[in-house]
């Protein structure tokens, strides 16, 4: 049963960010922004895509734990979880060239 609550709950969040991420330059392009800055924001965000059903899942995870009580988990998956992210960030980012979006438009 908390499978499926999890899944459709999260499902439920992320479907409108994610339209919203991803056609993100079209709206910021109808918003009268820098045609440049669009491009970059949007680029930005259609990468953030990839870790949102993970943000998602957190979430609810989260309010799950604190319904049962255990306000510490979060805390220890973090912990635990940090470093990995850390390695991964570098092992993945540097190999592959993604694009270096932290600095802007030059």
């Amino acid at each position: 049963m908390h499978k499926l609550w999890i899944r459709a709950e999260t499902n439920r969040d992320i479907k409108p960010i994610s339209a919203v991420w991803f056609w993100s330059e079209s709206i910021l392009l109808a918003l009268r922004q820098d045609p440049e800055v669009a491009h970059y924001a949007a680029t930005y965000l259609r990468w953030l895509l990839l870790g949102l059903p993970a943000y998602g899942f957190n979430n609810v995870a989260r309010r799950y734990f604190q319904s049962q009580g255990l306000f510490d988990a979060p805390t220890r998956i973090i912990i635990l979880v940090a470093p990995v992210n850390v390695v991964l960030n570098y092992l993945l980012g540097t190999p592959l060239c993604l694009p270096n979006l932290t600095t802007g438009p030059d």
